[in-house]
This record gives structure tokens, sequence and C-alpha cells, in this order.
């Protein structure tokens, strides 16, 4: 009975989150200004990081956060959608320990994710944060609707997003002051 309760949650859990994926896609879409609120990345990385507990505990791999991030002036969903996403495309590159780094420059967060697993290669890097293709052209892989889809939304919000070595994402948003 355990089993088949745990089998249930986790579908449950994935249809919940295909629901969000959806309504992030949808609002992705459509040119109304995004609701922003003050949001707290330390909340968005954790609820990036419970998605995917089972993954992250088999492969072992340790994340150093630090003890405070300063508030953002972003959307909170897709906070969390952004961060599930990269949360994603570190552990495909199987890393012992992902570290994240956050300083603030006048009105600006920036938001360093470093992993020790395998680079990405200058083909893949070349690509990876290209988010200029038309929406219906982008194809939503594995879990999450992918670090093209990420980049929009870290873009709709005011921010920006780079890549500084196979191994090294960021991203920049406004402060919440």
């Amino acid at each position: 009975a355990r089993i088949f309760a745990d089998e249930i949650f986790d579908t449950s859990m994935r249809i919940m989150y295909i629901c969000s994926e959806l309504t992030v896609l949808a609002e992705l879409g459509h040119t109304k200004l995004v609701d922003l609120a003050s949001v707290n990345l330390q909340t968005s990385i954790h609820n990036g990081l419970r998605r995917f507990e089972k993954e992250i505990a088999a492969q072992n791999i340790h994340f150093d956060i630090p003890e405070a991030i300063p508030f953002v002036c972003a959307n909170a969903m897709w906070m969390d959608e952004i961060m599930i996403n990269f949360v994603y495309h570190l552990i495909q590159a199987n890393p012992s320990l992902v570290t994240f780094e956050a300083t603030t420059d006048q009105d600006k967060l920036h938001l360093q994710i470093h992993h020790d697993g395998t680079p990405l290669s200058d083909d893949e890097q070349a690509t990876l944060l290209n988010s200029s293709r038309p929406l219906d052209k982008v194809r939503a892989q594995g879990q999450g609707l992918g670090i093209d889809i990420a980049v929009r939304m870290i873009e709709r919000l005011g921010g920006q997003v780079g890549l500084k070595d196979g191994s090294t994402f960021y991203f920049v948003l406004p402060l919440d002051l």
C-alpha cells in the first residue's frame, strides 16, 4: 500500500508541475505586463531542489547555497520554474557539487550557479541560451519547460542570463528595493 501511495503522490506531483508549466508557457506568449512582487530566491532554489530530490539523492549531489540572498523584483511562479529548469539541467551534468553565489551591484542581483560536473561543449554553449527562436519552435525536453523558456522568463522579468563557461550559469535580476 505504501509503494502505491508513493507512486500516486509522485504522479500527482508530475501532473501538478505539468499544469504549472503550461500556465507559465501560456503567459509567456502574451504581451501583457508580468505580475511582479518581492520574491525570495532561497524559496525558489529550494523548490527547484525539492522537485528533483530523488535524483539529487541518488547522484549524491551537494548544493552550497548562501544563507542569505537578497529578494528580487520578479514573479514567484516564474522564479520557481526558472530554478526547476536550471536544477534539472545541472543534474544532467552529473556533478558532485553545485555552488550558488549571490552578489549585488547597485539595483541588480547577480546569481552565479557553478557545477563541477561535465561541462557543456562549445556547440552546446552556443545554442543553449538562444531565446530568439519563436515559441512555437521551442520543444520541451525532459522535466520542465527547458532552459530556453527559462531564458525568456528572465528576459521578460527585465533580467539577463548567460554562461561564463561550460560549467557556470549566471543571471541578473532587478533587486526588490
